[in-house]
C-alpha cells in the first residue's frame, strides 16, 4: 500500500472520528436540553405538551434541541461516508441528511400556539408541520435502515442490538403520538391528551439514544 494511500485513510478515519464525536455530542447535547426545558418550563406538564411548544416564541433553548438534533444527524451521515460501501448505508446517509434539513427547518419555523384559531396559521407555523413530515419519518426510517445494515457489521456488532431496540422505539413512539391524537378527536378520550406529550419525548429520546450509540463506536475506532 502506497505511503498515499495510507494517509488518505488515516485522514478518512480521522474525520469519521471528529464527525462522529460531534454526532454523539449532538445525540447528549439534546437529552441535556431536554432535561433543562422541563426544568425552566415548569408549567408546561410533560404529559399533555411536545417537545415543539417549548420553541414558541421562538425560545432559544427550545430552538436549540432541535439544533443538536439536526446537527447530530448531519455530523452522524459525515461520520458514515468512508462506511457507505453498501446501498442500504447511503441510504441511510441520504436519509439522515433529510432528517437533519427537516429538524433544522424546526428551528427556523417555531410551531404555532395550539390554541391558534383556524385560519390565523402563521406561515413559520404552517412550515413547522412541513418541517415534521420531513424529519420525522427520514430519521425514523435512517435508524431503521442503519441498525439493520450495520448491527453485524465490525465496529457496531457489540451495540448492534441497542441500535435495533431504539431504532424501533422511535417508530413506536410516532404510531403511541398518531394514536393519542387519533383516540382524543375522533373518540374524545381526553386521556389521551394528557399522554401525547410522553409518545413525544418517547420518539425524541430514542432519536437521540440512536444517535449515540451509531457514533460511538467510530469515535473509539482507530481505523
Amino acid at each position: 500500500m502506497s505511503v498515499t494511500a495510507t494517509s488518505y485513510e488515516a485522514d478518512a478515519a480521522g474525520f469519521s472520528r471528529g464527525a462522529a464525536t460531534v454526532a454523539f455530542a449532538g445525540g447528549l447535547g439534546s437529552l441535556a436540553i431536554l432535561a433543562a426545558l422541563h426544568l425552566v418550563r415548569p408549567d408546561l406538564a410533560p404529559g399533555a405538551h411536545v417537545i415543539s411548544e417549548y420553541a414558541i416564541g421562538y425560545s432559544p433553548l427550545g430552538l436549540a434541541f432541535f439544533a443538536a438534533q439536526s446537527l447530530g444527524c448531519l455530523a452522524m451521515a459525515g461520520a458514515l461516508l468512508s462506511s457507505a460501501t453498501t446501498i442500504g448505508v447511503r441510504i441511510g446517509i441520504a436519509l439522515l441528511v433529510l432528517a437533519a434539513i427537516g429538524l433544522g427547518m424546526a428551528v427556523l419555523f417555531p410551531m404555532d400556539a395550539l390554541t391558534t384559531p383556524a385560519g390565523e396559521e402563521t406561515f413559520a407555523g404552517a412550515m413547522h408541520g412541513v418541517a415534521a413530515l420531513v424529519g420525522i419519518p427520514t430519521f425514523i426510517a435512517a435508524t431503521l435502515v442503519l441498525a439493520y445494515t450495520l448491527r453485524k457489521r465490525g465496529h457496531w456488532a457489540p451495540v448492534g442490538g441497542w441500535l435495533v431496540g431504539f431504532a424501533h422505539l422511535t417508530w413506536i413512539g410516532l404510531a403511541a403520538m398518531v394514536a393519542c391524537m387519533v383516540l382524543l378527536l375522533t373518540q374524545g378520550m381526553t386521556v389521551m391528551g394528557d399522554l401525547v406529550g410522553y409518545a413525544n419525548r418517547l420518539l425524541v429520546i430514542a432519536y437521540a439514544c440512536w444517535l449515540m450509540f451509531a457514533a460511538w463506536p467510530l469515535m473509539r475506532s482507530d481505523r
